[in-house]
């Protein structure tokens, strides 16, 4: 679901939304993490918004994905899917969201630290305790 972009009826409104929450947390939240898009032409620029362009979206039009309106979506409110983003788009997306929050993009936490996750991973699968990792 990660990258969707699916209208949803919030507070009323019905209005696209793109799902940005981790693909392993999507499958048993009751709710999904996801901004708003919206068709208005947005002043804010990179990275409280982000523009999308009509082949990410298939609207008319660009639109704008609103991250700084991060939002939990209870999966009862998502409707109709509209598209999926390419995963550069989302990567933009993820990129500026890091930026909004003051983090490091998972990506390259993830390349960084990928050979730790794995040992630890490794040793807690086979009931060993937990090692500590230093940080990078």
């Amino acid at each position: 679901m990660r990258g969707q972009l699916l209208w949803a009826t919030v507070d009323g409104h019905a209005r696209p939304w793109l799902i940005v929450q981790a693909e392993i947390l999507n499958e048993t939240a009751p709710t999904l993490l996801a901004v708003p898009v919206t068709l208005t032409p947005q002043e804010a620029g990179w990275p409280l918004t982000v523009r999308l362009d009509p082949d990410d979206t298939g609207f008319p039009k660009p639109s704008w994905a609103r991250v700084t309106l991060l939002r939990a979506l209870r999966r009862e409110h998502l409707e109709e899917p509209i598209a999926t983003l390419r995963h550069t788009r989302l990567d933009d997306i993820t990129r500026a969201l890091a930026a909004v929050l003051g983090m490091e993009p998972a990506s390259s936490h993830r390349a960084k630290n990928y050979g730790d996750r794995e040992r630890v991973l490794g040793a807690l699968s086979r009931g060993e305790e937990r090692e500590r990792v230093p940080n990078s």
